[in-house]
């Protein structure tokens, strides 16, 4: 079975998320959409913590705006 999920966004939170739930348990969990787009379909072999938006959308969630980093490269990133 498939849903279509809506992701929510807050001015505090401006990224994209969206609430999971394991049908087993019943545990729900919040995840960042950009985040579940990378893990399905960027491949991250140095196996780097973070994914950023290239161009400073949030929204723009597609693959080949996605970039995996380090926090020190997403600091740099942010602030060129």
């Amino acid at each position: 079975m498939m849903y279509a999920l809506k992701p929510k966004i807050s001015k505090a939170r401006p990224y994209p998320r969206v609430t999971l739930r394991n049908l087993e348990t019943g545990k729900r969990d919040e995840k960042y959409v950009r985040r579940l787009v990378a893990e399905a379909f960027l491949p991250n072999p140095e196996n780097k913590p973070i994914v950023i938006n290239k161009d400073g959308d949030y929204s723009n969630n597609k693959v080949d705006n996605l970039m995996w980093c380090t926090l020190k490269e997403a600091r740099k990133f942010s602030s060129d």
